[in-house]
């Protein structure tokens, strides 16, 4: 018996690995779609004849049904697996595209309204069941190089639609470039069905384990008020750092366009340059955050450095094509980068393994809030001011954002300092202390993760 567990371990091994690859590929779609506005906005406001508010509804839409949804499915994937999650979401993210741009060539705002809303329902609860798949396959001491190397995917997914979606728009056709994100898309959902086999295949593998299945590991929504109050500032640090950069990026090419005149396929390069970076040494931080922890460290580095990019954008005078504005999307791609490679990976240090889809869900639903409300303020904000000042003045609306995520990642600091010290110890002192058993169940899982 323990020589079949053992070769049904190592070949559960061996798999996981295709199993993260094909999970890294489940959301290239995702991501290359979502800031398909961001870098044609000029190109989409003039076809669709809308404003910067309106504009700026694309992303709102997407994210209003993102307060909700990935909280359920999180919940539904606890309880059901991810199997089934992966095929619903990928499929919500295809359609929303599909429809998005057959609103865009029929010229039709609302329909594109509803394309983009349609994408929202799997844009982030595909995040959240993906994330939940990788802790089943891989141990804590691999959960940030894991989860470091799909970031990593994700941002190089994105920095591509930067460079090839203007180029695609400007060479051939802005209805082209579009259909090419469908298109995408629709090999992502094939990945997911593939995943869904190796999912089953771990499941059967699971079932020689000697750990039996205890109910009272079972998640509830009661369960959720007992989540430390760690667990919350993350979730309001999230919001508020990742509004600093995604709002950022949601009207950046037109900002590089009016404050320092760069032409539409040029933002998209210097837009490109924060996901490169942060595509590029994401599995590199992660490997450090396996090895020495300390994980508060780098959300404050990180919080910091995007904040302070901001600072430089304001001081920076409007003119033609400076090399300092470039700069600056390098310091967003490093702060960004570590920033990317912490946060998810931090949730399972507060909260028990069995819970953890719920608290990517909730977590998820926090920061689409923020990115409900502020894509809103920072439209108002366009549309009253006349430009380029308006562009100058969403600096100083990010710089806002920014001090509020330092102050609560103090705030997060000195409440996991009086709890359990998980993020601001190392991981050698933490091993040592639990014992770090992965592979066997439920149990040993939670033991891992230090709840018993």
């Amino acid at each position: 018996m323990e020589n079949d567990q053992e070769n049904n371990n190592l070949k559960r091994s061996n798999i996981r690995y295709l199993a993260l690859v094909l999970a890294c590929l489940l959301t290239v779609g995702n991501f290359f779609v979502y800031d398909n506005p961001a870098v044609l906005q000029s190109k989409l406001e003039s076809r669709l004849d809308i404003s910067a508010l309106e504009y700026n509804l694309f992303y709102s839409v997407y994210s209003i049904p993102n307060i909700f949804l990935p909280i359920f499915g999180g919940f539904i994937v606890d309880k059901i697996g991810n199997k089934v999650g992966n095929l619903i979401f990928a499929s919500f993210i295809a359609l929303g595209q599909g429809i998005f741009a057959i609103g865009v060539t029929a010229k039709s705002y609302p329909l594109a309204i509803v394309g983009r809303a349609v994408y929202g329902c799997g844009g982030e609860s595909i995040n959240v069941s993906q994330f939940n798949a990788i802790t089943k396959w891989f141990s804590s001491q691999q959960l940030s190089i894991s989860l470091s190397i799909i970031a990593s995917v994700d941002r190089l997914s994105t920095a591509i639609n930067d460079l090839t979606t203007p180029l695609l728009a400007s060479q051939i056709s802005l209805q082209f470039s579009l259909f090419f994100g469908f298109f995408i898309c629709l090999l992502s959902l094939t990945s997911g069905i593939f995943l869904s086999f190796l999912d089953k295949k771990r499941k059967s593998e699971d079932s020689f384990s000697n750990t039996p299945s205890n109910p009272s590991n079972k998640i509830t929504l009661k369960d959720i008020k007992n989540y430390k109050i760690s667990f919350w500032l993350l979730c309001l640090n999230c919001g508020l750092v990742n509004s600093d950069v995604y709002c950022f990026n949601n009207i950046a090419s037109s900002y590089f366009q009016s404050r320092f005149g760069y032409s539409v396929v040029e933002s998209g390069r210097i837009i490109s340059i924060t996901f490169i970076i942060s595509g590029l040494s994401c599995p590199i931080i992660g490997f450090f955050l396996d090895k020495y922890g300390k994980r508060i460290y780098f959300i404050m580095f990180s919080s910091f450095s995007i904040t302070l990019t901001h600072c430089f954008f304001a001081m920076i005078p409007d003119s033609n094509r400076p090399v300092l504005s470039i700069l600056c999307m390098v310091l967003l791609g490093t702060g960004f980068s570590v920033y990317t490679a912490v946060i998810w990976s931090t949730v399972p240090f507060l909260v028990p393994h069995q819970a953890s889809a719920t608290a990517f869900g909730i977590q998820t639903a926090c920061y689409n809030l923020a990115l409900v409300i502020f894509p809103i303020c920072i439209g108002s904000i366009l549309d009253n001011y006349s430009s380029p000042n308006n562009y100058l003045y969403t600096s100083f609306f990010f710089i806002g954002l920014g001090v509020l995520g330092i102050f609560s990642t103090f705030a997060l600091y000195f409440a996991n300092k009086k709890a359990d010290k998980s993020l601001i110890r190392s991981n050698k002192s933490q091993d040592l202390e639990k014992g770090m058993v992965f592979i066997g169940g439920p149990e040993n899982i939670s033991k891992t993760f230090g709840f018993e």
